[in-house]
């Protein structure tokens, strides 16, 4: 298959393994929340929301449009973060990593780790590394974004190489 044949294919792959990741993922985050009822899903939700009421306030508007956001749009929010996640894995980071692909996967959730240790967690009153939650949190959100790279890294092949690599 000749390369320009391929690229439509690849974000379709890429957006389809992110919903197969960003769902598998959030399955175990409501299996974690059973024992630590603190992890979950919508802290980089509540940024975004408080960002863009602020963002709407400075514009004039008075009163606040945005109420917080429902576990409803945190869970889609979830799930389209984890495609636009395995959109950005497909186009900038596949071909530059190395090793296995689930390897591959592994090393690149660990950005999105760093940053929800250092910037999502302290932004929501969580602390640095989450530890006002717990001195759990920093290996919970490790283990679960290891689980959404793990699949990243598993499923996600491009099209050129559908047939050089072997897992």
């Amino acid at each position: 298959m000749q390369p320009f044949q391929c690229k439509g294919r690849e974000a379709v792959k890429a957006l389809a393994v992110g919903l197969l990741g960003g769902t598998i993922n959030l399955l175990a985050i409501h299996l974690v929340q059973l024992r630590w009822p603190h992890p979950g899903t919508g802290g980089l939700a509540h940024v975004v929301w408080k960002t863009l009421s602020f963002v709407l306030f400075f514009l004039g508007f008075r009163h606040s449009p945005l109420p917080p956001p429902s576990e409803t749009v945190k869970t889609l929010f979830h799930i389209v973060v984890g495609m636009i996640m395995a959109w950005i894995y497909a186009v900038f980071f596949y071909s530059r990593l190395t090793g296995p692909p689930w390897l591959r996967g592994l090393i690149f959730v660990q950005i999105p780790f760093l940053i929800q240790v250092f910037v999502i967690l302290p932004q929501i009153g969580a602390g640095v590394l989450g530890l006002k939650l717990g001195l759990a949190t920093p290996f919970l959100v490790f283990i679960l974004n290891a689980i959404y790279g793990l699949i990243l890294g598993a499923f996600y092949v491009p099209c050129s190489a559908d047939t050089k690599i072997s897992r």
